[in-house]
């Protein structure tokens, strides 16, 4: 583990005071679509330089694979009708452990962390609502 930052979550009051379905989905369908992106770029960097890419890197890009994991999978769900729906299924999914499938990832362990950890923050980030 390379002593990546604490990962935090920032959200606008609009999440927080009321249920918002679709501008949850557009948050969560934005974030996902700047994770995919940065992380295929580290993988092009990576291809074009695989002895020269250091692990700090390829743990950078399994990180923002695994938040395309999580964001993607949320924005494209019917979860998001009520901020309890969501709770629910992100629970179900934190304990079923239904990240551990990931490919392109460089290593399985550290984007299943990460996975974990984005999990983790969305659960205590909608709680606090």
């Amino acid at each position: 583990m390379l002593g990546h930052a604490k990962i935090k979550l920032y959200t606008s009051s609009q999440y927080m005071n009321t249920w918002d379905q679709e501008s949850v989905r557009e948050r969560f369908a934005s974030t996902a679509r700047n994770a995919e992106t940065y992380a295929n770029e580290l993988s092009r960097r990576i291809k074009g330089d695989p002895n020269g890419q250091s692990a700090y890197v390829r743990e950078l890009h399994d990180e923002h694979l695994a938040k395309w994991f999580v964001y993607d999978s949320f924005a494209c769900s019917s979860c998001l009708e009520s901020r309890e729906k969501f709770l629910a299924d992100a629970r179900v999914r934190l304990a079923s452990e239904s990240g551990r499938l990931f490919t392109g990832s460089f290593s399985k362990d550290d984007c299943f962390r990460y996975w974990r950890q984005y999990m983790d923050a969305l659960i205590k980030e909608f709680e606090k609502a």
